[in-house]
């Protein structure tokens, strides 16, 4: 996924090709899902009862953008599959 954001940000005229959105739509995009992101996380940590100090545990391997892409990604590859009626993804 790292390629297509790469690609998408030296060629930014072809991101409408690539993902079916504007560019300025995609970064609109990324920056609302980092804010609902950020918002989540901290509405599930205001909500937790810690016994243990927070800041610990496995950080994602996957920065919100690359997510986002990632999922773009996969939605395309459903719709791809859906099309010619493929049997694990059309039943």
């Amino acid at each position: 996924m790292s390629n297509i954001l790469n690609h998408i940000e030296e060629n930014p005229k072809e991101t409408k090709r690539l993902i079916g959105l504007e560019y300025e739509q995609l970064e609109q995009l990324i920056q609302n899902a980092e804010t609902l992101h950020q918002e989540k996380q901290a509405l599930l940590e205001s909500k937790k009862i810690r016994i243990i100090a927070g800041g610990g545990g496995r950080k994602p391997k996957l920065s919100i953008p690359r997510t986002n892409n990632f999922n773009i990604g996969l939605s395309e590859a459903y719709d791809n599959l859906s099309a010619f009626g493929h049997p694990v993804w059309c039943e």
